[in-house]
């Protein structure tokens, strides 16, 4: 398997519309620079290191950018593979430019190898911080989702209409805030099923909403009926 096909390999793990428009300049500029290599039959090579030190500010704007957005995350996972995956980049792309540099002044097999490993290098490295960035927006939803089931917990817990109308409206609110993050994923993800599998399953647990609403104000009506709490258990 040559590097291109490999670049395709790893991004085929892109399964959003975000990864894929940051994603595929880069690649872009990556492919480029590996058709250039290639095609040379004799001919002199261009210039590499234009295209090459573009593609290291590219990347740095890009690890500016997706740093600063974990950086606002308090998983201490993220942040510290964040870190791994841009400690792989940034030397990457550094290597990539000092491999054309090196191909311009002695085009040898060795620097032509060279700077072709170090392009595969550019593009798994991007890859890697923008899958971490991407967990980042998974996290995001998780955290959601584990707001949504302490406001439920605090509703299962009440014993007045009042404490029932309150600890409801935080339920609501964090539900709320929960369908606004799982939109927007829905909406980026490019695999098909994917997305139904979302859209079918936020539809299943908004339909339970308006039961768990009247349950809980039968509940607190009727403290007493065994039926009521086996059913809210």
């Amino acid at each position: 398997m040559d590097y291109e096909e490999q670049d395709r390999s790893f991004s085929t793990l892109v399964e959003t519309q975000t990864l894929d428009d940051i994603l595929s300049p880069i690649a872009d500029k990556v492919s480029t620079l590996l058709r250039l290599l290639n095609v040379r039959d004799g001919v002199p090579f261009p210039d590499l290191f234009t295209p090459a030190r573009k593609l290291d500010v590219a990347v740095k704007e890009m690890v500016e950018i997706a740093k600063s957005v974990i950086d606002e995350s308090p998983s201490e996972e993220l942040q510290a593979n964040m870190s791994m995956a841009c400690n792989q980049l940034l030397p990457a792309a550094q290597e990539l430019m000092e491999a054309a540099r090196q191909l311009g002044r002695r085009p040898t097999p060795d620097a032509q190898s060279w700077l072709g490993s170090a392009a595969h290098g550019v593009f798994e490295g991007t890859l890697k911080v923008l899958l971490v960035w991407d967990d980042g927006e998974v996290y995001k939803i998780v955290s959601a989702c584990y707001d949504v089931l302490d406001k439920l917990a605090l509703v299962q817990g009440v014993k007045s209409m009042r404490s029932l109308a309150v600890c409801f409206r935080g339920f609501s609110e964090a539900v709320t805030s929960l369908f606004h993050l799982v939109e927007t994923r829905r909406r980026v993800l490019t695999v098909p099923q994917k997305k139904n599998n979302i859209q079918v399953a936020w539809k299943n647990f908004q339909a339970t909403i308006p039961k768990l609403s009247l349950t809980m104000q039968s509940f607190v009506k009727n403290q007493d009926n065994i039926e009521v709490k086996v059913w809210i258990n």
